[in-house]
C-alpha cells in the first residue's frame, strides 16, 4: 500500500527556516543538503510503511498519535500523523526545542 504525504504549510515553513538558519548562521550548503536528503529519505520511508518511526514518547503528542523520525545524523525531528492513507507531515524541530509545547499550539489551531 502506498500512502499520500501531505507536508502541511507549517511544515514547509519550518523547513525553509532550517535550510535558510543552515545556510546563514553556518554557511554550510552540505548541512543543508544533508537536511533536505534526510527529509526525502523519511518520506520515501513513509510512503510505504508510516508506522516505522515510533510515536512520541511525550503524553500530548502520544495521545494525538503523533509519530517522530529523526533526520539520520543530525538534531532534527519530523513529527507527523497517520490518518487512514494519508501521513501528514506536521512539522520540522530541532531536538533542543520543546516541539511538543508547539505542537500543542499547532493542534489547538488545526485539530490534527
Amino acid at each position: 500500500m502506498v500512502y499520500n504525504i501531505i507536508s502541511t504549510d507549517e511544515m514547509d515553513m519550518l523547513l525553509d527556516n532550517c535550510v535558510k538558519y543552515l545556510l546563514g548562521k553556518f554557511k554550510s550548503e552540505q548541512a543543508a543538503k544533508h537536511l533536505l536528503d534526510g527529509v526525502s529519505e523519511i518520506y520515501d520511508k513513509l510512503e510505504s510503511n508510516p508506522n516505522i518511526y515510533r510515536l512520541s514518547e511525550d503524553p500530548f503528542m502520544k495521545a494525538m498519535d503523533y509519530h517522530e523520525a529523526k533526520i539520520p545524523e543530525m538534531d532534527y525531528m519530523i513529527i507527523y500523523k497517520v490518518v487512514a492513507d494519508n501521513v501528514y507531515i506536521l512539522g520540522i524541530y530541532h531536538t533542543l526545542e520543546n516541539y511538543a509545547s508547539k505542537m500543542k499550539i499547532l493542534w489547538s489551531q488545526f485539530n490534527l
